[in-house]
């Protein structure tokens, strides 16, 4: 049985050790646990400070770049893509204004024509199944449900979506080559009678030219889209983001994400409907939509992808991606893991000059069918 004298001796044994680690300390001991501390803090002091300054050159060595990829602009962009008329569709709410208005900028300077500038909230993705039907339905009666009974809703939007930025076959009359009926390949439309739907004569058609309007304000009535489309595009600049200067934050959600899964869906609905496209954003996680587009095999082939956390190496990369994309030559641009690629240098041909190759995607080239407005 435990006594008291046991409780004595451990307590004396406790002391005894503390007293011991006490002389100890403030002897022999010291100098040297002194010494070791105050190498550690200085060592890390010095750690602190050279991090400090590999920050401060890196941000240095940043503006610098950034700096002169504007002085380089109008160099790079003249006559890059003259008279091509070009969307901007940014994803989510989180996409920097200062990136849209560097896109904005080198359009312009490139001799291109803002057709429209659309975004897609949060709702694209995190609406309702009542209200993805209800604009499904919607998109499906203005476009005569072009085959769509096998489409999900989902795949109807992304659809209309498509058909409301390039615009129906035949809604424009001549197109960019300049000969009548005709898509960006040259191939006569679905009915061989150079486009669905178009007037007699070259003349477009009334009905299909209020077809991408209609559409659109569809979209924005079921809280799918806002921004505005003022002409067809032949070509889209996709703005996803943001781009994490922290790796701290970057969070890997693994890929199933369904947000960035749908997304994806957008840009193959795109891509099909003959818009050349070209995605932005970040390539850091496995969730960002760069970085899906560039594991999907058919999203590698059918669109460009480009990854340039500098706004305005982003927006120079982005346009000569999509000059390139006129000539069938698309790829993953900017950061590819330890990669850094460049698209090549192919100014796309002229509006109303023949030459403009087809997407060289998944799509033929020609918008989706439209049967009846």
């Amino acid at each position: 049985m435990i006594n008291f004298r046991y409780h004595v001796v451990s307590l004396v044994a406790v002391f005894m050790a503390l007293a011991v680690g006490v002389l100890l300390g403030a002897g022999p001991l010291k100098e040297p646990i002194e010494s070791s501390v105050a190498e550690q803090v200085s060592s890390l002091r010095e750690d602190k400070q050279l991090l400090r300054d590999e920050l401060a050159a890196a941000s240095t060595r940043g503006v610098y770049a950034d700096t002169a990829f504007r002085a380089l602009q109008p160099q790079a962009l003249s006559e890059l893509l003259t008279g091509q008329p070009v969307a901007i569709v940014t994803i989510g709410g989180d996409v920097q204004a200062r990136r849209v208005e560097d896109v904005k900028a080198s359009l312009a300077a490139a001799g291109a024509v803002l057709a429209a500038e659309v975004n897609l909230p949060d709702d694209w993705v995190g609406s309702s199944e009542k209200v993805r039907a209800g604009a499904a339905t919607a998109v499906a009666d203005l476009l005569g449900e072009r085959g769509g009974e096998s489409l999900g809703d989902r795949a109807m939007i992304a659809a209309g979506l498509a058909v409301a930025l390039r615009g129906p076959d035949g809604a424009a009359g001549p197109d960019s080559s300049g000969q009548t009926g005709q898509d960006s390949e040259g191939q006569n439309g679905k009915d061989g009678k150079g486009g669905e739907g178009g007037a007699s004569g070259g003349e477009p058609d009334p009905a299909l030219v209020e077809l991408p309007g209609k559409l659109f304000e569809a979209l924005r009535a079921a809280g799918l889209a806002a921004g505005s489309i003022s002409a067809p595009a032949a070509g889209v600049i996709v703005l996803s983001g943001p781009y994490i200067d922290d790796p701290a934050k970057i969070k890997p959600t693994n890929v199933t994400d369904g947000r960035r899964e749908h997304y994806t869906g957008v840009v193959s609905a795109l891509a099909e409907a003959g818009l050349r496209t070209v995605v932005c954003g970040p390539d850091q996680a496995d969730s960002d939509l760069v970085h899906r587009l560039r594991n999907d095999s058919v999203s590698a082939t059918s669109v460009s992808t480009v990854a340039a956390p500098l706004p305005a190496a982003e927006s120079i990369t982005a346009l000569w991606a999509l000059a390139a994309s006129f000539h069938s030559i698309n790829g993953a641009y900017g950061i590819d893991g330890d990669d850094l690629e460049f698209p090549p240098y192919q100014p796309a041909p002229a509006a109303g000059q023949p030459g403009a190759e087809g997407n060289g995607g998944a799509g033929s080239g020609a918008s989706p069918s439209v049967e009846g407005a």
